[in-house]
């Protein structure tokens, strides 16, 4: 199973991320990209090591930053020609919407991988949830 974690620490603007063969992408009010990339392996299934771990990632971030978790549905869905949609594409399509609010974000990615993938069927689930981070200042 595939998987990703977070912990959103507002009083101090820092987001923890463990991911197993997902990653979360980060868009600043500015438009900057960060992309974390979780690690290769899965959870679960059959596994060499008596215990598995994770890399703990930590960053800081701006107030009004989007933090966005998606399945790989739809990085892996292909186009009429096989071409995969892929995370690099990924990224550059939610760093163009990031500054949306949440129901026009829906819309133009789904829109946009319907454009994609044409005729072609959908492979897998698709899943992205997208949060708008916030930084709790003193009260």
């Amino acid at each position: 199973m595939d998987i990703g974690l977070c912990r959103i620490e507002r009083a101090t603007g820092r987001l923890c991320f463990s991911g197993a063969a997902l990653r979360a992408y980060l868009v600043t009010p500015a438009g900057e990209l960060t992309t974390i990339k979780g690690d290769t392996k899965s959870i679960g299934g059959r596994q060499r090591e008596a215990y598995r771990t994770f890399t703990h990632h930590e960053v800081d971030y701006a107030d009004g930053t989007m933090l966005y978790l998606l399945t790989d549905g739809f990085t892996d869905q292909k186009n009429p020609t096989g071409e995969r949609y892929g995370s690099r594409r990924t990224g550059q399509k939610l760093q163009q919407i990031a500054s949306l609010p949440a129901a026009r974000q829906a819309e133009a990615l789904s829109r946009e991988i319907h454009l994609f993938r044409g005729t072609e069927a959908q492979l897998d689930d698709i899943a992205i949830v997208g949060v708008r981070l916030k930084v709790k200042h003193g009260e």
